[in-house]
């Protein structure tokens, strides 16, 4: 694809078809803090715009650069001497200048400055300079932008490494529909952890690749330095994961785009506040230092060397201390192609899936869930007008509405019973392990007139009567028995052809979730990720998902009630402690990076029912130990045949804000106690231990959070 596609498409009625646009970043002579909305995330501040034009016609193109919006009016006649007219208008904060060249030959140079600007070139490769401080969002935001990057994205063949879970996988399926729909060649393979990446990049990112789009992962690591790409490759960036590493912030090369919606709590250091140009003085020999110690100017020079450094150490360090993460990448994904006017609503799906897993696993708190969610009611409203009439060819689509729904998981495809105990919040709130609240679950539904023999029928068995004012019913005894409004959340469904029930996103994200972690072999990563994406287009597999999610909600359950019954959740002070023996067949379900963070937060929480009386409970985080049996997809082992487990730290059921210390907490516990250890995972949050070490790493990661 020509490199004038992007510009062709956006003024196709003004720009003559000999015309080609195209945009490259050069490194920025002074660099500032930058906070953009969707589009590419680099921070320069010289940009360069090449306008390659042949032929006499007369038209207007339009050129971005900066904080300018530059218009040149260029006509092509030799016989006559070029005249330049500039016009500048404020427009909110920014400048508009038009460039006005009117009878210029091919090959007439054009220089102009005014003001630390400096626009030099020929009219037959004509660049506009422009030195600017900021880049405001609306630019980036803009149709044009959107079509550029993309445009960028397809021109070379692009390897796509995607991070294995399910914001992620909903993410590629948008992405590989745009790239099929430009008939752009790729590849795509998935990852797990950083060494899986770097041997992905090796082994796929050939010298004919120019483009590596990495799709929730590689955001939080110096990428140049952890890939060292060729210096043709530029390396596109849509991650999730926060904190996103300065380094690939402030990338001066261009060879790292951040593809994200940067929000304000973020506080992303400014470029001048970790970044300095180094002092020749720091170079000087022994002697010139020897005859200058008692230099004041020196000295100071020093002193204040030193205490920027200082600052900067805590700058970066209140930075990275916590993890969290950010909007979905489904999110990022369904934009793009909104603004590509590439949209379709089986898209929009896949972007409500990514939200709702996020939501799902606590990686977004639950007023952002609300933010986001009214956006994406937006699409739902635009492109399902009219779909609730029924007519023969609405049956054959796919149909998204939006509603207030049960907060239970597969209710839809099981039991009303099956639902209440494999969901972690009415669980908690009965104490379903428990001999009492099993009692108490079924004196609810007695109350409600709900039979148990309807509560065990599979919900499309259910009387008609119960199954359609189900909601209403267990709403309206929810109070008496502790259920607040969690019971009820806002959510999208959809019905899918060739489904009978009407789908959730919430059970949707648990299918692809069991699928990408299906336990029947560990070292079968890629058939899982093929699988995944499968079953977003193929229904047969996507209902066959349904009964391994349900396997595994079970397995998480019984682990949970052994931690409990047997006591093993331990108070080590600053933190709770909870270890799963080895040797017990569900153990298999559990050392996967998404289902151990679920199986964490459901057992803390279950732990905080059974001690409401302690208001400590709720203030200390969870760590939680798994047995390996095998090594995990992605994480870096010795391979010397010691035992190993995996640990996941959460944050504690008090805390609003999922943001986890533990990442950092883990790396020096692990410097400080030489522990063997791995923090392969792109969630630092996440780590695998030498079992003969894990007494001397508590004892470190205890000394540290005291």
């Amino acid at each position: 694809m020509e490199a004038g596609a992007v510009f062709q498409r956006s003024v196709a009625s003004r720009l003559p078809t000999s015309a080609e646009f195209c945009l490259r970043p050069y490194p920025p002579p002074a660099m500032t803090e930058q906070r953009f909305g969707f589009g590419i995330w680099q921070p320069c501040d010289h940009y360069s715009f090449s306008l390659f034009l042949s032929g006499s016609l007369r038209r207007e193109v339009m050129l971005l650069a900066g904080p300018s919006t530059v218009t040149a009016l260029l006509s092509g006649n030799p016989s006559s001497k070029p005249t330049v007219r500039q016009d500048n208008h404020n427009l909110s904060n920014w400048t508009k200048t038009s460039f006005v060249v009117n009878d210029c030959p091919e090959g007439t140079p054009v220089m102009r400055e005014a003001e630390g600007e400096k626009c030099t070139g020929l009219i037959y490769d004509c660049q506009l300079q422009q030195i600017s401080a900021f880049v405001p969002p609306a630019l980036w935001q803009s149709q044009n932008m959107a079509v550029w990057l993309w445009d960028m994205a397809t021109s070379w063949r692009s390897l796509v490494i995607v991070h294995h879970d399910v914001d992620a996988l909903a993410a590629c399926r948008i992405l590989l529909h745009l790239l099929r729909s430009d008939h752009a060649l790729y590849s795509v393979v998935s990852v797990v952890g950083l060494t899986q990446l770097r041997k992905a990049f090796r082994d796929h990112a050939n010298p004919q690749t120019q483009n590596i789009i990495l799709v929730n992962c590689g955001g939080t690591i110096d990428l140049v330095e952890f890939l060292e790409p060729l210096p043709s490759q530029t390396v596109f960036v849509a991650d999730s994961h926060r904190p996103l590493d300065v380094y690939n912030i402030y990338n001066a090369s261009g060879q790292i785009r951040i593809l994200a919606k940067v929000e304000e709590e973020e506080e992303i250091p400014t470029y001048n506040d970790i970044f300095r140009e180094s002092e020749s003085e720091s170079e000087d020999s022994e002697e010139e230092e020897g005859r200058r110690r008692f230099d004041e100017d020196r000295l100071t020079k020093k002193r204040k060397r030193r205490e920027w450094k200082e600052r900067r150490a805590r700058i970066l360090f209140d930075y990275s201390q916590f993890t969290y993460f950010g909007p979905p990448t489904s999110m990022l994904m369904f934009e793009l192609s909104w603004r590509l006017s590439k949209d379709t609503n089986e898209l929009l799906w896949l972007s409500c899936v990514g939200l709702t897993d996020h939501f799902l696993t606590n990686k977004i708190e639950k007023e952002n869930y609300t933010l986001l969610m009214g956006s994406l009611q937006n699409h739902v409203s635009r492109l399902n007008v009219g779909s609730q009439t029924q007519t023969l060819a609405s049956y054959n689509m796919l149909r998204i509405a939006f509603e207030e729904d049960l907060n239970l998981y597969f209710y839809r495809h099981g039991t009303l019973f099956e639902a209440l105990r494999h969901t972690p919040y009415t669980a908690c709130r009965f104490r379903l392990w428990t001999i009492k609240g099993e009692k108490r679950l079924q004196e609810f539904l007695a109350e409600l007139g709900l039979p148990l023999a309807q509560c065990r029928q599979v919900y499309s068995a259910m009387d008609v009567t119960y199954r359609g004012d189900l909601k209403t019913l267990l709403q309206s005894k929810a109070a008496k028995y502790d259920l607040d409004d969690k019971l009820v959340f806002g959510t999208f469904t959809a019905k899918i052809p060739g489904v009978r029930c009407r789908f959730s996103a919430l059970d949707y994200a648990l299918c692809l979730q069991a699928i990408l972690e299906n336990p029947s072999s560990l070292n079968n990563q890629e058939e899982h990720f093929t699988r995944a994406l499968s079953a977003l287009t193929d229904t047969t597999v996507l209902q066959q998902s349904i009964q391994s999610a349900k396997l595994m909600l079970t397995a998480t359950y019984r682990q949970m009630q052994a931690l409990l019954d047997m006591h093993q959740i331990l108070s080590m002070g600053p933190f709770l402690f909870a270890a799963v023996g080895r040797g017990n067949p569900d153990n298999k379900y559990l050392p996967h990076q998404t289902i151990i963070g679920s199986f964490a937060r459901f057992t803390l929480t279950a732990y905080a029912a059974m001690n409401r009386s302690s208001k400590r409970v709720r203030t200390l985080p969870l760590l939680l130990s798994i047995p390996i049996e095998k090594a995990p997809e992605g994480a870096a082992t010795e391979g010397d045949g010691e035992e190993e487990e995996m640990l996941i730290g959460v944050p504690p059921l008090q805390e609003e804000s999922p943001k986890n210390l533990f990442g950092k907490a883990f790396e020096q516990a692990i410097e400080g106690s030489q522990a063997k250890a791995s923090m392969d995972f792109f969630d630092t949050s996440v780590m695998t231990l030498k079992s003969t070490d894990r007494t001397k790493f508590l004892d470190a990661l205890v000394a540290l959070m005291t």
